[in-house]
Order: structure tokens, then sequence, then C-alpha cells
């Protein structure tokens, strides 16, 4: 297997699972259109794009896989090229939304059950984490009774766009907590130049 695509663990580039890949990449494949899914794919370097079937529904990404930074990078650069800020970052959200919903009725359905409380959630935010990153701290920060700071540092395969998905699954999260009003705002991000990526979330009750 190509190590541009699948590289050992402790990879700089940082590793993404391929489980936090598989439900977009069906997703946008639809949202797109096969003929604009497929175009997106033949615009990847070949090293990147000899591992992807691009008849497949999810493009042969496998849920138990890792793969690159690199990978994961270009593939969210072709998908939103043209797009604006505010088109990339409703695309990211939408596409978090539906990948998250799927997932956790699937093989994380055991996690979540462990973080069905804010609190929970702080404690073991690390380990979701790492169930889907190689690489990259959480820290999360009780800012008041209803609102939480989550923060990344040290983030290898960061993408703007995997920022605003981790922003807008946390709107799926909190909302599988039973919370209400659930709202989720990106508050820094280092393509911006800040030391850290970081959203901030609130509920009413």
């Amino acid at each position: 297997m190509s190590s541009a695509v699948f590289p050992p663990a402790g990879h700089p580039g940082g590793r993404v699972k391929g489980a936090a890949m598989r439900e977009f990449t069906i997703w946008m494949r639809r949202e797109l259109g096969p003929a604009a899914a497929k175009a997106i794919i033949a615009d990847l370097a070949p090293e990147l794009r000899a591992v992807i079937d691009s008849d497949s529904e999810a493009f042969g990404v496998l849920a138990s896989a890792w793969y690159s930074g690199e990978f994961t990078s270009a593939l969210m650069e072709r998908a939103t090229q043209g797009m604006s800020h505010d088109e990339m970052r409703e695309f990211a959200h939408r596409g978090a939304i539906a990948a998250l919903n799927v997932t956790l009725r699937g093989v994380h359905r055991a996690l979540l059950r462990m973080v069905m409380s804010p609190d929970l959630h702080r404690r073991f935010a690390q380990r979701l984490w790492d169930a889907h990153f190689d690489g990259g701290r959480v820290v999360v920060t009780p800012l008041d009774a209803h609102s939480v700071e989550v923060a990344y540092w040290e983030w290898p395969a960061h993408h703007r766009m995997l920022c605003e998905m981790c922003t807008a699954s946390d709107l799926v999260i909190y909302g599988a907590m039973g919370l209400e009003d659930v709202t989720s705002v990106t508050t820094a991000c280092v393509s911006d130049g800040e030391a850290r990526c970081a959203h901030v979330v609130r509920w009413s009750a």
C-alpha cells in the first residue's frame, strides 16, 4: 500500500481514521453528483489517486484504515475549490452532521454513551479524538454552566475544512446529550495564524 496514503503511526503529517472520512465521502458523492466527485478524484496526485475507486460509493475509503493528512487535505482542497469561506463552512457543516449521524449509530455507539454529559465529554474528549486522528491534543474548558470551549493543539493533519467539520460535529454530540438550543461556532483556526483551533459550544438547558 502507498505510504503517501497509508503512513505508519507517528507520521509527521498526521493521520485520519477512515471511519471519520467514509460517511463524509458517501455524502459528498451524493451531494455533488458522481461526475463532479469523479472529477475531484481525477485531480488528485497519482500516488493519492492510486488507492481510490472512483466508482465506489465511498471511493473505496475503508473505515478501519488510517489515511495520511496529506491525502485528506488534498481531497478537501479539491472538494471545496472555488468555494468562498462561507460556502466551504456550510458545506463542511452539512457533511459533518450527515456523516456523524450515521457514524454514531454504528461502531462508535458505545463511545457515545460515555460522553452523554458535558462533563464526561470533557473527560473523554481526548479518547474520542484519538479514535479519529493520530496526533493532536484536545482541551475542553467550561466557560459557564451552559458553554464550553473546545481547543485543538498541535494537530498535524489540520485542514480548515476539517476544523469546521469538528465544530459542526459537536452540534450532533452535544445534541445527543439531550441539551437544547445547541450552537457551535469556530473562534480560532491555525489557518488564520492562531496557535490553536477552537470553537465554543453553547446550549440553553
